[in-house]
């Protein structure tokens, strides 16, 4: 009896000791893949500085060449820029899950420094891409990596529920979040008279990533009715079933990313023109 007593802790400690080397396996190989990653949209021969500035190192702006876009992209150094283009690249939730027509209108609304922008232009070329960003700093980058595009147009402005001005405050170049005291402002749009004041009827796709300005877009949704796709980042867990089941109601198929908690995609069977 007594030798048993002793055998069960010890062998409980060596369960425990063997799960911390499997977790500490499991970390290794991913800050190896994290490494490595970039190769899949970077070239190799720019691969080394990419991983520097995505460490925050690095001077100054720099330009990336990614595959898949036909101009190169400026990045800021000591900002967020390399790891939301690690995010862009190296995840795509920003792309439709259904082919677009050539000539299609695709809004990216929370634009940051234009990369979901661009690649999305040059997917197709044919398409006018409008891109929205609220911060006057990201915008002005993003209008420059925007630039080779000609089809594309950058609008320096929130989207949001009315028309107008808000305030936003962010720690990071790519968490800029309206917020009631924020202390910058900038103008407000809704969606529609974005589509209005272009004549634009209908778009074909939206990309939104917006830091939480998503919840009272969808709890006054009138606008779904002016898009027929829509790839949409959730940035509460308590917001998702909400979300979905108004792009349900509104007459959308909708499907959740496999590997993203937050994103959800939704499309209409048959598009509305």
């Amino acid at each position: 009896m007594i030798a048993t007593i002793g055998i069960a802790p010890r062998e409980r400690e060596r369960e425990r000791e063997r799960e911390r080397e499997r977790e500490r396996e499991k970390a290794m190989l991913n800050r190896i893949k994290s490494v490595f990653r970039p190769l899949s949209y970077i070239t190799l021969l720019e691969w080394p500085r990419f991983l520097a500035y995505r460490r925050g190192l690095g001077s100054g702006e720099t330009v990336f060449h990614v595959k898949g876009v036909a101009h190169g992209l400026r990045v800021r150094a000591a900002t967020t820029d390399a790891v939301t283009m690690g995010y862009v690249f190296g995840d795509a939730y920003h792309l439709p899950r259904h082919r677009l027509k050539d000539d299609c209108v695709i809004l990216d609304l929370g634009a940051n420094a234009g990369y979901a922008a661009a690649h999305l232009a040059s997917m197709y070329p044919k398409a006018r891409v409008i891109a929205v960003e609220l911060d006057t700093e990201n915008a002005e980058l993003a209008r420059r990596n925007l630039v080779p595009f000609d089809r594309c147009e950058l609008v320096n402005a929130a989207i949001w529920i009315t028309d107008g001005e808000v305030g936003y405050s962010g720690i990071t170049k790519d968490g800029y979040a309206i917020t009631g005291g924020g202390i910058s402002k900038a103008a407000a749009i809704t969606i529609e008279k974005l589509l209005d004041d272009r004549g634009i009827k209908i778009a074909d796709f939206v990309k939104m990533d917006i830091e939480g300005a998503e919840w009272p877009l969808f709890q006054q949704p009138t606008w779904l009715s002016r898009i027929n796709s829509i790839s949409v980042e959730v940035h509460q867990p308590e917001w998702l079933e909400p979300i979905e089941a108004a792009l349900i109601k509104a007459g959308f198929r909708t499907a959740r990313s496999d590997t993203h908690w937050s994103c959800i995609f939704a499309h209409r069977d048959f598009a509305v023109s």
